[in-house]
C-alpha cells in the first residue's frame, strides 16, 4: 500500500532496530490518544516515570549461563550498578544443558 508511513510494514509494526522511527510512532499513537480524550486522562510525569523505572529495572546478563563441576547449581556473570563483575545463582535453569564451569565459591 502507498498510504504507509515511510516503509511500514502491514501489520503496522515497527522494529526497535530503528529507535528514531520507533520513536515517531509511539509520540503518533500517544497524540492520537490525546485527540480523542481529554487532557486531564494523561499524567506525563507518572508515565515517564514509569518508562525510566521499565528501563532501570530490566534484568539481563551478556553473560551465558553455567553449571558447575562441583555445588551443579546453574550461574553467570553480571555486572552490578557500579558495573563490577558478580557470579548470580539460578533455580530455574537446572533442566537446561549448559557448559560446565567450576563457579567462584568453589
Amino acid at each position: 500500500m502507498n498510504n504507509r508511513l515511510n516503509g511500514l510494514k502491514p501489520d503496522g509494526r515497527v522494529g526497535r532496530e530503528n529507535q528514531e522511527r520507533y520513536d515517531r510512532l509511539a509520540k503518533a499513537q500517544i497524540e492520537t490518544l490525546r485527540y480523542y480524550f481529554n487532557e486531564e486522562w494523561f499524567d506525563d510525569h507518572t508515565i515517564k516515570k514509569d518508562q525510566a523505572k521499565k528501563r532501570k529495572d530490566a534484568d539481563h546478563s551478556r553473560y551465558s549461563l553455567n553449571r558447575c563441576s562441583e555445588c551443579k547449581q546453574v550461574w553467570n556473570y553480571y555486572l552490578d550498578r557500579t558495573k563490577k563483575i558478580k557470579t548470580r545463582y539460578w533455580d530455574h535453569f537446572n533442566n537446561l544443558p549448559l557448559k560446565i564451569k567450576k563457579c567462584r565459591h568453589c
